[in-house]
Formats: structure tokens, sequence, C-alpha cells
């Protein structure tokens, strides 16, 4: 099930990545091990979302920004939620059928 993936020699020289996608650099064990202290900065500064630990050119670990971890947990907490994603799926339907109300119908409906 994993691949191989190319590993980046120079951790430091992170290439940066195209708006709004989601890329992840390969980085041996051993230099992440020299630069931990460094990749919070690297991860900032380098356009990529994560960086995928190596260990003899596999994947073991993975490397990523608090916010995009907080994001993942978020995301998968309520595609879990069956209640709230079948509320979800009935709104998105409403929407595609024009079951939609204006800012001021909204005020108007609450009364404010």
């Amino acid at each position: 099930m994993h691949k191989q993936i190319k590993e980046d020699k120079t951790m430091l020289t992170l290439e940066t990545a195209t708006k709004g996608e989601l890329t992840a650099r390969a980085v041996p064990i051993t230099q992440i091990r020299q630069h931990l202290t460094e990749l919070p900065e690297a991860l900032e500064k380098g356009g990529i979302t994560s960086i995928a630990v190596t260990r003899r050119g596999e994947p073991v670990l993975a490397l990523l920004p608090w916010a995009l971890y907080e994001g993942i947990m978020e995301t998968l907490e309520i595609l879990g939620d069956e209640e709230l994603m079948d509320t979800i799926r009935r709104s998105m339907e409403d929407i595609r059928e024009g079951h939609t109300h204006s800012p001021d119908e909204v005020i108007e409906m609450l009364g404010l």
C-alpha cells in the first residue's frame, strides 16, 4: 500500500506550493532529527502543508501545522455525525432547488 517517495535530502530548501494545493515533502528521519526546531518555520515559509517523514524511503510519520491538524479532526468529527451530515445534505438540496431566503427576509422572519 505504501509507495516509495523520493526523499528531499536538503530538508530546509522547501519549494513553494501552488496556492490551494495540499503538498507534502518527503524527508528522511535523520534530517528531521537534525532540524526539529526549524520545522515550524520551514512549514510556514516553505509553502507546503505537511512533511512525510521517511525511514528507508518509506513514509512512517506525517508532520503538519497544528491548524491543519485541527481542521482535519473537525472535518472527521462532522463527517462522522450522521445527523449533522443529513442536515447538511438536506440544506444543500434546498439551495440547489432554490429554497432560500434573502437576508432581509430572514431579518423579517426573525422579527429583528
